[in-house]
């Protein structure tokens, strides 16, 4: 018998042992597939409360391809031969008749000891029973690997009780869908101007929060949960436009309209920085073309100190087009005015960045106070729409705003105590007598002076109010009517001498 007559039988028959061991790798390596996906869907399952979309399906796709990504795993996995060999020897008890042949058969060049040996390896191989030397035995990590898979079929399965249960529940209150097409209307005026700015933070921030208003519309929704998401929108919309006033750095372009306000040259500027119109600013500091032929050493020293302040501010573009601008004006040995130009249409630039900033804040200004009118619809306090009555109510109502009375003014308050008026004479006659002055014209130009500054002052308040907060438009004009009634008069005119 040749050499590899020899060999070849020898490895089918260890190659038929091997099939076995490569099965039981296999189920081996499923055990902790099994394992390792049921804990990686039961994961996924687990966050659906946080996300708010269904990872059902994912948690599936994910808990089977890691079972069989580790399945196909333990069956490419080659059998070690030599270690197989050891194994069927010791409990075969061939007494390294297997591990010896394996060894003789790789050899090129064997002794005919050596090839007698070989032959009664094969021979013995022959008369194994390959479920007695390699029994089936579950790995240690099943029973882990089942109860992990069990764990996960049962959160699944509650997962879709859930939602079928969420399916079937109620629609979210008519106020509720009313106040998230508002927001959704809000939202979309919002990223238009994100998108024109190129503002790609924002953009994402309203995608964020568009996602969150169409959950408001799901059913199951009640009114304390579209509130508190209300509430949510607004924080973060108010955290996006607080990083942007800090970018706007208004304090910094005060002092710069401060530092040229004296040069004839830049009033024009300065006058639309203190108004913040800071696009008309920049097209005027665009028009420069050549540097001011007196004082420049003063205001090129001016300009330095506002280029620290944009630096304490964080306005990096500010801080290098003032230093530019400063450095441009101290190069007297210059005779072109290229170096100059170039600094005013840098400042320029960061002066349209300041515009475009500022009506993003504006605009995220209004989405606020948008989204607050729609928190109070939402509460019953002050939403819908007005209705008509036939007069004022004297019982209490949390639902103040949403009707108007015939008379905004109301009727006059009954005093249900009976007063008479009477004058009181008397005679005078000698003797010591004392006079005291209750009014007075002086006294009475005094207290109209008083009343009309609380006057000012009150209404600069109440239009404030009403331009910061959601106050119902009945009540808004309840508010201006009440100021337009307590108006004092135009003082008249004196005569010249």
């Amino acid at each position: 018998m040749s050499s590899h007559g020899l060999a070849s039988p020898l490895t089918r028959r260890l190659q038929r042992l091997a099939r076995r061991v490569r099965w039981q790798n296999a189920v081996r390596a499923g055990c902790w597939g099994m394992t390792i996906g049921a804990v990686v869907a039961a994961f996924l399952i687990g966050t659906e409360t946080v996300v708010g979309d269904t990872l059902r399906p994912l948690a599936v796709l994910a808990f089977s391809s890691i079972t069989l990504a580790w399945i196909i795993a333990g069956l490419i996995r080659d059998p070690d031969l030599p270690a197989l060999a050891r194994t069927v020897d010791e409990r075969a008890g061939l007494k390294d008749r297997t591990i010896s042949a394996l060894a003789f058969a790789r050899k090129k060049q064997r002794t005919p000891c050596e090839e007698l040996e070989l032959a009664d390896a094969v021979t013995a191989l022959e008369q194994v029973v390959a479920r007695q030397v390699l029994p089936f035995r579950l790995p240690r990590i099943a029973p882990l690997s089942f109860a992990a898979t069990v764990a996960f079929l049962t959160l699944l399965s509650l997962s879709s009780r859930t939602e079928q249960a969420s399916a079937k529940s109620e629609p979210p209150p008519p106020e509720v869908i009313r106040a998230a097409a508002d927001v959704h209307t809000e939202l979309h005026k919002l990223w238009r101007a994100a998108r024109e700015y190129r503002e790609r933070e924002l953009e994402e921030l309203i995608d964020e929060l568009r996602a969150r208003v169409d959950r408001l519309q799901r059913p199951g929704v009640d009114l304390r949960t579209a509130l508190a998401t209300l509430s949510e929108l607004q924080q973060a919309l108010a955290k996006q436009r607080a990083r942007y006033v800090q970018k706007l750095a208004e304090p910094v372009l005060a002092e710069l309209a401060e530092a040229v306000g004296d040069m004839p040259q830049f009033q024009a500027a300065a006058a639309a920085l203190k108004n913040k119109d800071y696009e008309r600013a920049a097209r005027e500091f665009d028009k420069q073309t050549q540097p001011p032929q007196h004082g420049r050493r003063q205001l090129a020293k001016r300009l330095r100190r506002v280029a620290s302040s944009a630096a304490e501010q964080g306005a990096v573009d500010l801080e290098g087009a003032l230093t530019e601008l400063s450095e441009s004006l101290l190069d007297t040995a210059s005779t072109d005015n290229e170096a100059f130009c170039s600094a005013c249409k840098r400042l320029g630039k960061a002066l349209r960045r300041r515009a475009a900033l500022s009506r993003l804040c504006s605009a995220l200004s209004a989405a606020q106070r948008a989204i607050g009118l729609c928190k109070s619809n939402c509460s019953g306090k002050g939403g819908g729409g007005q209705t008509q009555r036939g007069g004022k109510s004297d019982r209490p109502s949390s639902s103040w705003g949403r009707g108007v009375a015939g008379n905004t003014l109301g009727d006059p308050t009954a005093l249900d105590a009976a007063k008479q008026l009477e004058l009181l004479t008397g005679m005078q006659a000698e003797g010591p007598s004392q006079r005291e002055l209750t009014s007075s014209p002086e006294g009475r130009q005094k207290a109209t002076r008083s009343y009309g500054e609380v006057y000012e002052q009150y209404l600069r308040l109440s239009q404030e109010v009403l331009e910061s907060e959601p106050i119902p438009l009945g009540q808004r004009e309840l508010i201006r009517r009440y100021f337009e009634l307590i108006r004092p008069p135009a003082p008249a005119s004196q005569p010249r001498d």
